[in-house]
């Protein structure tokens, strides 16, 4: 346990460890977050912080703020995002990102890839198709899609 004598606040880093194959449900206020070496489905509330997912299967995110990398997910990511940049990797399914803010950046999705973006940089590169649902401004880069393209950019 650390104290912060400034704010008069304490906190603790905490580990625990779970069977691989066991569901998670998590709602957190604060604070970093790494998950590894999951295969089973992931329901994740997040208000503030950075989370790092690695490995699981289905996955459905909301997050507040904090950037988000997620890799290896062997189904279907389901992201809300409110601020902060955004890192996907190896994804076995699709992926659908409703973003208000931030970068994202998107490799190796086998599936569908769908984007509604406020603000930030675009990047998908490998994805089985894309679909731009939204977009208020920044930038937009699509490489090696192998399916269907679609742009609804204002």
């Amino acid at each position: 346990m650390y104290w912060d004598l400034y704010w008069l606040l304490a906190y603790a880093d905490i580990v625990i460890r779970v069977p691989a194959e066991l569901a998670l449900t998590l709602e957190d206020g604060s604070g970093d977050i790494s998950i590894e070496g999951l295969s089973s489905d992931l329901v994740i509330e997040d208000d503030s912080g950075h989370l790092t997912v690695q490995g699981g299967r289905n996955l459905v995110l909301e997050d507040d703020s904090g950037n988000v990398s997620l890799t290896q997910l062997s189904g279907n990511l389901t992201l809300d995002d409110d601020s902060g940049d955004l890192f996907i990797q190896h994804v076995a399914g699709t992926v659908l990102v409703d973003d208000d803010s931030g970068d994202i950046e998107i490799q190796q999705v086998k599936g569908m890839v769908s984007i509604s973006d406020g603000s930030g940089d675009i990047h998908v590169q490998q994805a089985g198709g894309f679909t731009l649902l939204d977009d208020g401004s920044g930038e937009l880069k699509i490489d090696q899609i192998n399916g269907p393209v679609s742009l609804n950019k204002d």
